[in-house]
């Protein structure tokens, strides 16, 4: 199915453009919404926006092993090593409830079908080895705290 498009644009041209005015960035780097639909000539926030965006960013870490996360109402900033797995670290956690929510869901149905019962129950050993095996993995670390948020610094004139 590559190449198929419905009713759409290609967003290789527009990803060339960003990536012959921006790079392959180095960690810390940081580009406003603005900067970027400039270079693009769209809209901030639009369908043709958001699609580029998200072709930019697929290609950056495919190719450049560089992560671009959002910065909320500012632009994109290159990701360093530790928020990256701090990141992932938050998204296994998120990703482990979607599959808890899935399965309460599942269980639920009370049936007597044998094949809807032989699904829930291979449903349930699936969900007892996922979770038994998180649960193991994030006892073997200690999850390091975020350092996003800074430590408070004394004002000036208050004693350390």
């Amino acid at each position: 199915m590559k190449g198929v498009m419905f009713n759409g644009f290609p967003t290789g041209a527009d990803v060339r453009k960003l990536l012959d005015a921006f790079g392959a960035p180095p960690v810390g780097w940081e580009v406003t919404h603005e900067a970027v639909a400039d270079v693009l000539g769209v809209e901030i926030g639009g369908h043709r926006y958001r699609t580029v965006i998200a072709a930019w960013r697929k290609t950056l870490l495919d190719r450049h092993d560089v992560d671009l996360g959002s910065v909320h109402g500012v632009g994109y900033r290159a990701l360093s090593a530790q928020e990256r797995v701090d990141i992932g670290i938050a998204g296994s956690k998120v990703g482990m409830r979607k599959i808890l929510r899935s399965a309460r869901r599942g269980d639920r149905v009370v049936t007597e079908d044998p094949i809807l019962c032989h699904k829930q129950a291979v449903q349930r050993r699936l969900v007892n080895v996922l979770t038994r095996d998180f649960q193991d993995a994030i006892k073997e670390f200690s999850v390091p705290s975020s350092d996003r948020q800074q430590k408070r610094l004394p004002p000036p004139g208050e004693a350390t």
